[in-house]
């Protein structure tokens, strides 16, 4: 259990530019503010990651994700069918900062996991949410295994939920001009309109 304490701890940190460890609904994750520029360079140069690959986020709710991002038609839909829950659906950045810290296109989703929302919420900003391990490694499931890989990188606050379940990483989609769902990684949701 992680204490409401260290979650506000945490906020504090992404608030201050810092970089944290957290848990979400498929590993754990690093994360920052996600209109923070300097931060997501931070959390490149950590994970060894190339720049052109770009790094996903949570937003805290429906709400949160349209104030910073394009949601609507099918993207909105489908964020109403399988949100808060492992789908990220890839979506324009609609926030100056986002776009010079992210790109113009960002895979947005809204975690299962309370902490994760939590996070995000007690920042009122999206968080950058991809896995806490090296570029290429595999997922970590506990700090231990994230400490394991990342060393002694320079990490601001670490959450610390136990052990978490293996689960696969989330969906990946993007809608196409036409309005149809294309799938740039498959995971545990179907985003099929019959699903």
């Amino acid at each position: 259990m992680v204490s409401r304490t260290a979650q506000n701890k945490a906020v504090t940190a992404l608030r201050r530019g810092g970089i944290i460890i957290f848990p979400t609904e498929t590993a754990y994750g690093i994360g920052c503010d996600a209109t923070n520029a300097a931060a997501v360079r931070r959390v490149y140069r950590i994970k060894s990651r190339e720049r052109g690959k770009p790094l996903p986020v949570v937003a805290a709710d429906i709400r949160q994700a349209r104030r910073f991002f394009r949601l609507d038609g099918p993207a909105l839909e489908l964020a109403e069918r399988h949100w808060p829950g492992p789908l990220t659906i890839v979506l324009p950045a609609s926030d100056a900062r986002i776009r010079r810290a992210l790109g113009a296109s960002v895979g947005v989703r809204v975690s299962s996991h309370p902490i994760a929302r939590r996070l995000a919420a007690g920042l009122a900003r999206p968080i950058v949410a991809t896995s806490a391990n090296l570029s290429g490694r595999p997922a970590c499931y506990s700090l231990r295994a994230v400490k394991n890989q990342l060393g002694k990188k320079p990490i601001d606050f670490y959450l610390d939920a136990g052990v978490l379940l293996r689960h696969k990483p989330s969906t990946v989609v993007r809608v196409e001009s036409d309005g149809s769902i294309r799938i740039l990684r498959r995971g545990p949701i179907d985003p099929s309109p019959t699903n």
